[in-house]
């Protein structure tokens, strides 16, 4: 540890969220100096996985409950009746955004990016232990690999918590998510592994700092650059798990509170009212 600190400008690693306000509670607080950046739109984000269902106020959109909420990362409004007008608000950071799913009701969407940010390395070859996998690259249909890096770029850019992130050409887009696993404080050279596979495919990479406010101006230092250690054995340096498999059923389909019974699965039924095949029990 005392090497891994002794290797930034300022003697220590920067701590996660070391620069972002503070409520009465010690939690992070709204960036009210700043506007909220929209890092993508319907057609980028509106075919989002894994968001949670959420009551807004009588006279707030989903849209501006997400900006308002310094952790909303992404935002998706789905219609579930049309004679009554009815909609649901479904908010989170959301998995495999860019996969055909069809029409399931939604009616907006899109991910933001609270305050700013200043990039304290980049990640060359290396494969950095304990992220997350967001997609995979033979999943999305993205039209080229700086179209898949921009993406996953956004996505760690869209939660507040997320210092790293990292695309690999053959194992797709990884973030740091404290919400599915804790990195280690502070990270060391057994942390950043260029012995894999994951890393000799690596492309893009980012160790990044959140700032909020005029005041805080991103550093005119340039980057370090982190390229990797190899690993201690062959043993630790395993390739990254791959995300479970996702038929077309599931991949039509939002999910719905009408459909309980189905543990694990985003189902909905259609503007008719039918419930599409994922909803099957």
């Amino acid at each position: 540890s005392a090497a891994s600190a002794a290797g930034w400008p300022s003697g220590i690693q920067p701590p996660n969220l070391q620069c972002w306000p503070r409520d009465r509670f010690g939690q992070p607080a709204r960036c009210v100096a700043e506007d909220v950046t929209v890092l993508d739109f319907t057609q980028d984000s509106g075919s989002c996985l894994g968001l949670q269902l959420v009551q807004i106020g009588a006279n707030d959109t989903c849209e501006m409950d997400c900006a308002g909420d310094v952790l909303c990362a992404a935002w998706q409004e789905v219609l579930v009746s049309a004679i009554a007008e009815s909609t649901e608000c479904w908010q989170g950071l959301g998995v495999n955004c860019w996969t055909p799913r069809g029409s399931f009701g939604m009616i907006g969407a899109g991910r933001f990016m609270h305050g700013h940010y200043r990039v304290l390395a980049k990640i060359g070859q290396a494969q950095v232990m304990g992220l997350t996998q967001i997609f995979q690259t033979q999943d999305m249909n993205f039209s080229s690999p700086e179209a898949a890096i921009r993406y996953c770029n956004h996505t760690c850019l869209s939660l507040l918590t997320c210092q790293i992130w990292q695309y690999s050409s053959q194992y797709g887009c990884w973030i740091e998510d404290p919400s599915a696993h804790t990195l280690g404080y502070p990270l060391t050279r057994s942390d950043f592994i260029n012995s894999t596979d994951f890393a000799t495919t690596a492309m893009a990479g980012e160790y990044i700092q959140r700032l909020c406010g005029k005041d805080a101006a991103p550093s005119t230092t340039t980057p370090l650059v982190i390229s990797g250690w190899k690993a201690p054995s062959p043993t630790t340096a395993v390739a990254p798990p791959t995300l479970p498999p996702m038929d077309l059923g599931m991949r039509a389909c939002s999910a719905h509170s009408n459909c309980p019974n189905v543990s694990g699965v985003a189902c909905c039924p259609n503007l008719q009212g039918q419930f599409l095949p994922c909803c099957a029990t």
